[in-house]
């Protein structure tokens, strides 16, 4: 799976996919920090990676209808945002992918053991 994680994640999530064999790139690497979201989500269609991020404004579907990306997944690790609780909640999408989902076209919404799937043509 071809992933962009945003600057919102440290490096050991963009570690987490890598070793799980996925072909990773951060938001940093590509010096796009502090890029308006619609760019960011743009770059991340056309290069056609499944954004990851922690930022709310991307799970808009109205903003960020999911038919237009491969994926939006936005990890919701609960109010107290601790590293072990995103890295949990990063191992939970990691599972999902791993047991064959894939998010194209979709917004996961995705928290410690749970991972909320709207298509597409999902009324949210």
């Amino acid at each position: 799976m071809r992933l962009k994680i945003d600057e919102n994640l440290s490096g050991s999530i963009a570690s987490l996919f890598r070793t799980s064999g996925h072909d990773v790139v951060t938001v940093g690497e590509q010096l796009m920090i502090g890029s308006p979201d619609a760019k960011l989500a743009g770059v991340c269609a056309d290069e056609q990676r499944v954004l990851v991020t922690l930022e709310l404004d991307l799970a808009n579907p109205i903003v960020f209808p999911p038919k237009n990306y491969r994926g939006i997944v936005v990890l919701r690790p609960g109010v107290r945002l601790t590293a072990a609780l995103i890295l949990e909640t990063a191992q939970t999408f990691a599972g999902a992918l791993a047991a064959g989902n894939n998010p194209d076209r979709m917004l996961w919404i995705v928290q410690p053991g749970r991972v909320r799937v709207f298509d597409a043509g999902a009324a949210l």
